[in-house]
């Protein structure tokens, strides 16, 4: 059943079609934008051993508190992608950026779990837009060959925010106070808004010259969806694409989330003592992004076949993870547990960068904030039950770090064998115009 689209015209990036060099320009501004955005995410969880003293927060509030921003991600999610379609990326990344700067702010004026969970659930409610955005962008400008590596650049991001915050975070909270986190990662928001639009006013004025002509470019207008999600929900790929995700990102919000209290708990390693560590960590997860990327973009080029490529590089990450997950929380030395970890979490970002990368190649770009909405909307409720169970296990036994690396490691191949259940050949779904 082909997917039925209506004309809408052309999407026009900072008033004008975009060249090849254009494009990259855009992909940087998602890299930062997205940087931002794991930054604005993460203080919250480096402040938590302080704050749970202060503020009296068991571990199952806590869990709880991460369950706040996974649901109001999750629920907001499955908006933000047709919205995306429907106006465009660019005003719309900038409007979820606007709210999610002002709940990062707004965490100031928290005093009680309750507060937190407020400030925290509309945090996630304006970040739930940034990766239908920039997956929505790329999949409008970048071509096959090309699109894991984009996608690789704006997912290493995240190890960017992830690596700041260990940082930046503690720096701020011991000199000026634990509100004075949330006040600067906030206004960082608001400057690359300025920057997001002060580049329009720049590119659409002197730097004219720099646009391809006509002839270079594309006529083909690219059109806006017209998707019912009945329609959407019935194709095998789209399902392919969210139980993945289901499985896997999940782990994700464990590394982001639980990182810091296992070095903390397990190993006595907190506060700026940690930021080593959880840099490294992180650090391997951006590279891992570009280099996998890179390597899945190259196989491209070399004539193989989207499915070759792509699953050829996903199976050699679950391969490396799950024998490093099993026995990473099982060595005493710090060094080589950490070690493991970055191999594990490096991994699993690259892996996520070719399931972002999958929705690009399974659907045209006319839908691809709605089913990578979708998709990410599913996963991130699935997300929020993993939550308060992790919540619960750890309440009763804070040392069951190693039944979460355990079952982490069984549901990387999970996740592929439902790829290839629904989607052996990664046939990608055909549209009809209307």
């Amino acid at each position: 059943m082909p997917i039925a689209v209506k004309e809408k015209g052309a999407p026009r990036w900072f008033g004008a079609d975009l060249g090849s060099e254009s494009r990259w320009i855009i992909c940087w501004l998602l890299f930062f934008v997205t940087s931002i955005n794991y930054l604005d995410r993460q203080v919250f969880g480096i402040l938590i051993p302080d704050l749970q003293q202060r503020m009296h927060i068991s571990e199952l509030a806590y869990g709880r508190l991460v369950m706040s921003f996974q649901l109001s991600y999750a629920l907001m999610m499955i908006a933000a992608g047709k919205i995306l379609d429907r106006i465009g990326a660019r005003l719309g990344l900038a409007l979820a950026v606007l709210v999610w700067s002002v709940a990062e702010i707004g965490h100031v004026l928290a005093r009680t779990p309750m507060g937190f969970g407020l400030a925290r659930f509309f945090l996630g409610a304006g970040e739930a837009a940034n990766f239908p955005g920039s997956m929505k962008v790329i999949a409008d400008l970048f071509p096959a060959h090309e699109r894991a590596t984009a996608t690789g650049l704006v997912n290493s991001a995240t190890a960017v925010g992830a690596i700041a915050a260990p940082i930046i975070v503690p720096l701020l909270a011991m000199r000026y106070g634990w509100q004075s986190a949330f006040l600067v990662t906030g206004a960082i928001g608001f400057v690359w808004l300025a920057a997001w639009y002060g580049l329009h006013s720049w590119w659409s004025g002197q730097h004219q010259e720099y646009i391809p002509p006509r002839a270079t470019r594309n006529p083909r207008p690219v059109r806006r969806a017209s998707v019912s999600w009945r329609t959407l929900l019935a194709y095998r790929q789209f399902w392919a694409f969210a139980i993945a995700r289901m499985l896997v990102d999940p782990i994700w919000y464990f590394y982001l989330f639980w990182l810091p209290k296992f070095l903390a708990q397990e190993h006595g390693i907190s506060g700026t003592a940690a930021a080593p560590y959880l840099s490294a960590v992180f650090a391997c997860s951006g590279v891992a992004c570009i280099a996998s990327g890179y390597v899945s973009s190259k196989f491209v080029v070399w004539k193989w076949t989207v499915n070759r490529a792509r699953k050829t590089v996903m199976w050699s990450l679950v391969v490396l993870m799950c024998p490093t997950l099993m026995i990473a929380d099982r060595i005493g030395n710090v060094n080589a547990m950490v070690a493991l970890i970055c191999l594990a979490v490096g991994a699993h970002q690259a892996l996520s960068t070719h399931l972002y990368t999958l929705a690009s190649d399974l659907f045209p770009s006319q839908v691809t904030g709605m089913v990578v909405g979708a998709g990410s909307s599913l996963s991130a409720l699935v997300s929020v039950v993993t939550a308060e169970l992790i919540g619960r296990v750890l309440q009763s036994n804070p040392a069951s770090y190693l039944v979460l690396f355990v079952t982490a490691a069984c549901l990387y191949p999970a996740a592929m064998l439902v790829i290839q259940a629904l989607s052996p050949r990664l046939a990608p779904v055909k549209i009809e115009e209307s």
